[in-house]
């Protein structure tokens, strides 16, 4: 008879695939699940260590952007196993209101994580916190929110530079503030500093990219902002995800202003198939 791996073990396994998970590296991620499914059917009886383990997953799939149902965490919020896996599920959920685009109740949510980040040991883990919680105010334009969260997740995640990609993408909220406020030239500023780091991160490199189209669309400069939605487009794999369907509804868009509406419509009708596919998670 074959002995149960230690629980100590697998949840020693599970804080390193969380570790990938904060860092965005996909690949490595998805290595440690698959790791981890089978550790998990072999593992001691420890219902901490599987709590944990069922609300990774969940991060997990919200990372890869395919969103599961709730059902295997519902319950911690009223747990008392464990005041850090109440904190996890307050703010896992708030990041699934956010993907749901419901921004006001990804913030109360939050914010009642936000009560329990003692209980987060981890400075990269809280750093992660803080990003999320400054996109959240971004989103509703609370933007003096927004810059001191992000400022305070940046000065974390500087001091790895396993994290530089969260920096970078930290910049980039930072940038998207000043084009949304008006100021184009510094927000062009920024994004071409971040360009100049962005090559080795492909999904930084194309979503600076979508930020310089943007930036030229609220200028009204649709021929320069074209060019720069289709070198996102061509860049990693964003066509794929859900900004690159939103890059090309703003693709789709400037060719309706500049009068090609033959480029158009196949945009168009890639987006709303896409959407309809998609219709459940409302993305």
């Amino acid at each position: 008879m074959n002995s149960k791996i230690p629980a100590v073990i697998v949840g020693s396994k599970c804080v390193d695939w969380y570790s990938c998970i904060i860092q965005s590296d996909f690949k490595k991620a998805t290595e440690l699940k698959h790791e981890l499914e089978g550790m998990i059917q072999d593992m001691e009886q420890d219902d901490k260590v599987i709590s944990y383990y069922n609300l990774l997953l969940f991060r997990y799939n919200l990372l890869m952007q395919n969103p599961q149902s709730d059902e295997h965490i519902r319950g911690l919020e009223h747990s008392k196993i464990d005041p850090y896996l109440k904190y996890m599920y307050y703010f896992l959920i708030g990041q699934r209101k956010f993907y749901e685009y419901r921004y006001t109740s990804a913030i109360k949510f939050y914010g009642l994580a936000e009560n329990l980040l003692d209980q987060v040991s981890d400075q990269y883990e809280r750093a992660e916190f803080y990003l999320r919680l400054a996109d959240g105010y971004y989103r509703i334009n609370q933007f003096t929110f927004a810059v001191s969260y992000m400022e305070q997740a940046i000065q974390l995640f500087k001091q790895n530079d396993s994290y530089r990609n969260k920096v970078l993408n930290g910049y980039l909220l930072l940038a998207a503030i000043e084009s949304e406020l008006g100021n184009y030239e510094n927000a062009e500023a920024r994004y071409n500093e971040i360009l100049v780091e962005a090559s080795a991160f492909p999904k930084v490199h194309s979503l600076t990219l979508r930020s310089l189209g943007l930036n030229r669309v609220r200028q009204n400069k649709q021929s320069e902002a074209k060019v720069f939605f289709e070198r996102a487009l061509k860049t990693g794999d964003h066509e794929k995800t859900v900004a690159g369907y939103k890059s090309k509804a703003d693709l789709a868009f400037i060719h309706l202003r500049l009068g090609n509406s033959t480029a158009a419509m196949p945009l168009l009708m890639e987006v709303e198939e896409w959407l309809h596919s998609k219709w459940k998670y409302r993305i």
